[in-house]
């Protein structure tokens, strides 16, 4: 009895100060964080990055990291060993593979073999499940999910939320590429010897629900805002162009300021360009817009939607997917769904404006600036307002036309109208005596010019 108590004493004593391998029933939680594959300077400066979401240390003694190529066939001879592991990943931690010429805190060796344009990259444990996968590429054909598209040279693939949330770590697994990695602009590379993350995953939203005594009662989940997709403006008219004056719009749609710090937009037909949003504010219930010559990204023209997520990875807004694209015209929502409009309208509310609301309102404009010229003619003012009363009774026409004609006469046009008048009046009065003579002289020429004819 006495070698048993021992026996389960120094059991629990090595249980807790040995490192363990987290989920040993399943795959490794280990996924990999970070991936570079190459510099202008130096192609066969690459790295890959690993990151242990765990709050548990992960031994990964004869792990190993693969590599195929973006096109080669699925099968198990078409990845080839680049990396064998050593040690411990702690809780929250790193551990990095690159060549140790290149970067001296390296944890294991890496043969420096990642086509730039497009590949594969898998991590396996000692009984050889794949603890994680990542396809980038857009020829990659055994990636998970939609693969990522390739970085440029010199930026690195970095899963999310990462430099999105410095003390959120690099967790986000969705079993989707395309949805778990952002492109990164200056590489991070990160071993054993770094910082582990002290972990705060995400930005509580307030909790605005009605407290409630019951035990029972769940609380509430941390999560980010919950933003909204409005307007997509997709193929602007000439002069305006496609590389400039494309947007996408957000609203805001609640009570307090929202930080679009790494919140992340994707558009295409398959979301692979995406633009992470710079530290900014977007206030209550207002709306943000994001033209193309600051994100670097087009709307397609045909069969396109875009993407809002949050700086977790989670899809928080989605617009419904449009067809061909007409001219000038924006992708927009309203209460009753997504629908072409004729007025686009940056960073403001949506209008509703069909061809027949359109039609309307420019024969409206038409009429304003015609009745506008007319009005800065005090002549052709004056005709008018001797003659229009008679026809108005004549044809019996509706006094609400002359009415509505008559307000669009500014006062200042009425006071010229009617001193134009009283000075006709008054020119009559004082020259009646020598328009009467000159009258009586015409007619009595008239009647002594009769026989001659």
């Amino acid at each position: 009895m006495q070698s048993i108590r021992v026996f389960v004493a120094l059991a629990i004593i090595i249980s807790s100060v040995s490192p363990v391998v987290a989920n040993a029933s399943d795959s490794s939680p280990v996924v990999i964080s970070e991936l570079l594959t190459g510099m202008p300077a130096n192609a066969s400066q690459e790295f890959v990055e690993l990151y242990n979401p765990t709050d548990q240390p992960v031994v990964v003694d004869g792990w190993v990291v693969e590599y195929k190529s973006a096109t080669s066939v699925d099968t198990s001879s078409s990845w080839t060993r680049k990396a064998t592991l050593a040690g411990v990943i702690n809780g929250y931690g790193f551990y990095l593979i690159a060549s140790s010429q290149l970067y001296p805190e390296s944890d294991a060796e890496w043969g420096s073999t990642l086509a730039a344009t497009g590949g594969h990259v898998r991590l396996k444990d000692t009984a050889g499940r794949v603890s994680d996968l990542v396809g980038y590429g857009v020829t990659a054909n055994a990636a998970e999910g939609t693969p990522i598209p390739a970085p440029s040279s010199g930026k690195s693939l970095e899963r999310l939320p990462g430099s999105l949330n410095p003390g959120a770590g690099n967790g986000v697994d969705t079993a989707n590429n395309v949805l778990d990695f952002i492109v990164r602009d200056e590489p991070q590379p990160q071993s054993t010897d770094s910082p582990i993350e002290i972990f705060d995953p995400v930005v509580p939203v307030p909790d605005t629900s009605v407290p409630t005594d019951d035990p029972a009662s769940p609380s509430p989940t941390a999560s980010y805002p919950v933003l909204e997709l409005t307007e997509l403006f997709v193929n602007p008219a000439p002069p305006l162009s496609d590389d400039q004056d494309e947007f996408i719009e957000i609203y805001n749609p609640h009570g307090v300021p929202v930080n679009l710090h790494g919140y992340q937009l994707r558009t295409g037909s398959s979301f692979t360009n995406s633009y992470v949003i710079p530290p900014m504010q977007i206030q209550p219930f207002s709306y943000v817009a994001f033209r193309s010559e600051q994100t670097g990204i087009n709307l397609t023209n045909s069969g396109g939607a875009a993407r809002l997520l949050d700086p977790a990875g989670v899809v928080v807004s989605q617009t419904d997917s449009y067809g061909s694209a007409p001219e000038g015209q924006s992708w927009a929502k309203f209460s009753d769904g997504w629908r072409w409009t004729l007025e686009p309208t940056l960073g403001k509310a949506n209008v509703s404006l069909g061809p027949v609301a359109a039609a309307t309102k420019l024969k409206k404009t038409a009429g304003k600036k015609a009745a506008a010229k007319k009005a800065g003619k005090p002549k052709a003012a004056k005709v008018k307002a001797a003659k229009k009363p008679k026809a108005a009774k004549k044809k019996n026409s509706s006094p609400q036309v002359v009415q509505i004609a008559g307000a669009r006469l500014q006062p200042t046009t009425w006071l010229i109208i009617l001193l134009a008048i009283l000075t006709i009046g008054y020119a009559i009065y004082e020259f009646r005596h020598d328009i009467r003579n000159l009258y009586l002289r015409l007619k009595s020429r008239l009647a002594a010019g009769k026989p001659g004819r």
